[in-house]
Order: C-alpha cells, then structure tokens, then sequence
C-alpha cells in the first residue's frame, strides 16, 4: 500500500487502500469492499498514530462488508424475526449472519440446519458444547469459540474443564462419553474424518445410533463454520472479546 498525505508518505501492507492526513493530524482513510468504498476519519492525534489505529481498524472488518445486524427489508427481516421467534425478541444477526445475508437463501438453508442442531438433538446440550468448543481450538476458529463459550456456561459445563479442554486426555473432569465425544471431535476437525474407532467409543459408551450420528454431524458442521469464518475473516463483536486470550482459543 502506498499512503500519501500533505504530512507525508507511508509504505505498509494492504490492509487500507488510501491514507491521507492534515497538519492537525486528522486522518482520513479509504476502504475498498468489493467495487464499494467506505470513508471514515478517524481521531485528531499525531499522525502516525492514526495510521495505525487505521491499520487495526481495517483488520476488523470482514472481506465482506457487514450487513445490519437488525435488517428492515426482506427477506433478511424475515429471517431475523424467525430467529427471535427462537432466541427471543432482542436477537441481532452476528457478524456471521451479517455476511453470509449476502445470500439471503443460503443464510436461510443455513439456520434451518443449524438450529435445530443446536436446539432439537437428544444428547445433552453440555456435551455437545464441549465438542464444539474443542473442534473450535484444533481449527483455530476464534470467533465460533468466543461466541460458544457462553453458551457451554450457560448449559453446565464448569470453567475446568474448558480450561482443560487443550489436554483433555490428561484431565481428570472429563467422564467416559464426553472423552468419547471429544476423541470425535478431534478428529473429525484434523481430517479427513473420524476413525472407526472413534464411532466404536461412542457406542460402546451407550450412545445410540441416532445419537452418533448428531454427535458426527455437529463436529462436522462447525469445521464448516470454522472454515467459513476464515476464508471471511470474520471480526469478532467486542462483547465477545473476553471470552479469547492474546487471540487464542482459551479464556483469559
């Protein structure tokens, strides 16, 4: 990136397409979406400093510009006030949602399989929380574990054994099907897919195969969100930012 201004010239990476600032030390930048361009102004301090507040602040924001978090227009306003029928009349898209409603229909087919993974499987809800935290940590998906923290809290399981999730094998908070379940979820977030063994534990720990197969479906449905997350860069919403440590899968 070249970045030319009345108080002088910068040479950096690609994160911001145009910097120019004044003698105040007013910066403005130029943001390049797709064919869209997005100004802003950010602060009045010394200009290097705005540069690279400019820098930071182009890094939080996905490949694809964010959708409003509350839309008004269908089909997306459909779609949210489906969700709240679910969630409760104060839901707000995530910035997941806020991208992917780019195509309204895929975010429809989207939440038609997700929910119901979330909130219509037999197995417990803490169990499957666990798996999807771990998967979370091996594909590295700082915003799916951020926003599942909260949700495996709020299920039952206890701060240990997140915390303990990274050596699980080694932990003693774990019984004998939630190992099962996160042996599944490792491996079926490494690739290419779970072994025979590992579905062996799970019916040899009792799970039944309708269960099984929730269990298999969940860990594979969030490499997906995770891979998805990447390849758009998605920024996690600052009330979330707690729930990571310097950027990694754990709590602080």
């Amino acid at each position: 990136m070249h970045c030319q201004g009345i108080g002088g010239e910068y040479r950096s990476t690609s994160l911001v397409d145009k910097v120019a600032f004044d003698h105040n030390g007013v910066v403005l930048i130029q943001l390049r979406v797709g064919a869209e361009w997005d100004n802003a102004v950010i602060g009045s301090m010394p200009a290097e400093k705005n540069i690279r507040q400019a820098f930071f602040w182009r890094q939080t924001m996905s490949h694809l510009p964010l959708l409003p978090a509350v839309p008004t227009e269908p089909p997306l306003s459909d779609i949210l006030a489906d969700l709240r029928t679910l969630a409760g009349p104060d839901f707000e898209f995530p910035n997941l949602y806020r991208v992917m409603g780019h195509s309204p229909e895929m975010l429809r087919a989207w939440v038609a399989f997700a929910w119901p993974l979330r909130l219509k499987a037999t197995t417990s809800r803490s169990l499957r929380e666990l798996l999807i935290l771990r998967g979370a940590q091996v594909c590295n998906a700082k915003f799916e574990w951020a926003h599942h923290v909260p949700m495996a809290f709020s299920a039952g399981v206890s701060r240990a054994q997140i915390d303990a999730l990274e050596h699980w094998r080694q932990a003693d908070c774990f019984d004998a099907r939630q190992r099962a379940a996160l042996r599944l979820a490792e491996e079926v977030s490494i690739g290419p897919a779970a072994t025979p063994e590992a579905i062996a534990e799970l019916r040899a720990c009792g799970f039944t195969d309708g269960e099984v197969v929730e269990l298999t479906l969940t860990a594979s449905f969030y490499v997906c969100v995770a891979r998805f997350l990447g390849s758009m860069d998605m920024p996690l919403e600052p009330e979330y930012e707690k729930y990571v440590a310097n950027g990694q899968c754990r709590l602080p």
